[in-house]
């Protein structure tokens, strides 16, 4: 392939498909290795490619001459758009710590049906399919392989099983499929109702807030209640993130109730400290990443339970 010549077959990307899996197409439909599309397009480091999950039309120009599509097209198939306008430091929170560059999961029944990888399979807390209702896999069942962004079919693995045959675990959590839902309805801006479970997140915040906020506090309630350190930069042991997930988006279904419920039981956690809440870890971390504006429907209930506490243990 030279470098600048346009390919004989020229996939067609799907609104919600994403950059690194409409690439992966492209190279199977002309039958290139996809570590050259990335050598041509200019996305590599190192001889690796680039994570390309938010970067801008101008990095995509090269990429859109060699598939003749729009680079602001490309750009919509990333999250840069989602972005754009979001506080710095959820971007680059999210960016560097909640999305997949190296490992990814898929529904087999997605892959089945439509035979694209959705952009949204590459965000590490949407972990159900709200279109089939099961859980996203994120291993081939025959070699046991972790799935890749960077592979060379988008089907199948390569010891020749097809994802599509996977088998696949009902969600049995209404919540965490809503939760689902509600990204992808912000993330593509199609019309929606509010839905009426997870309100909170779904009329305060905007796809990137949402995802910070959840992915903070799924964080930091893994560390205290179960123990685990759950470390964005790594696959984590998938069901452990899905119940802790569930944990999470049920403290927004109904505010300030279920918020002070979940305080509790972090309160009954045995702590050396002589104040537990008040000055643990998890009430400066909370404060010092929840500060933005956007955040003050849960900051605010969280403060009044810590002020609580705090008098509580200062009239003894």
């Amino acid at each position: 392939m030279k470098e600048k010549s346009q390919l004989l077959n020229i996939p067609i990307p799907f609104y919600d498909e994403s950059l690194k899996g409409l690439i992966i197409r492209a190279c199977m439909l002309n039958k290139i290795k996809f570590p050259l599309m990335y050598k041509f397009a200019n996305l590599r480091s190192q001889n690796e490619p680039i994570n390309v999950n938010d970067i801008n039309e101008t990095r995509l120009e090269k990429l859109g001459e060699i598939l003749n599509i729009k680079a602001d097209l490309l750009s919509s198939l990333t999250f840069h758009n989602a972005f754009k306008k979001c506080d710095i430091k959820i971007k680059n929170s999210i960016v560097y710590m909640g999305m997949f560059n190296g490992q990814t999961k898929i529904c087999p029944k997605c892959l089945d049906e439509c035979g694209y990888h959705r952009k949204l399979w590459d965000c590490k807390i949407y972990c159900v399919c709200p279109f089939h209702r099961c859980m996203l896999v994120e291993n081939c069942q025959k070699c046991y392989r972790s799935i890749y962004t960077h592979r060379s079919n988008i089907l199948k693995c390569e010891c020749g099983f097809m994802y599509s045959e996977a088998s696949v675990k009902t969600c049995e959590h209404e919540e965490v499929i809503e939760f689902s839902m509600m990204l992808h309805n912000k993330l593509f801006d199609q019309s929606r109702f509010i839905i009426s479970k997870l309100y909170c997140l779904d009329h305060n915040l905007e796809f990137a807030q949402a995802i910070y906020l959840v992915m903070h506090f799924v964080k930091r309630i893994s560390q205290i209640l179960y123990k685990r350190n759950i470390n964005f930069s790594y696959n984590s042991d998938f069901n452990n993130l899905h119940q802790i997930i569930l944990k999470v988006i049920c403290v927004f279904i109904d505010l300030p109730n279920s918020l002070h419920v979940l305080l509790d039981e972090i309160y009954q956690q045995p702590f050396k400290k002589k104040y537990p809440l008040h000055t643990s870890d998890l009430h400066f971390t909370v404060i010092r990443n929840l500060l933005m504006p956007e955040f003050k429907f849960i900051l605010d209930p969280y403060q009044q339970y810590i002020d609580k506490v705090a008098s509580k243990f200062d009239s003894m």
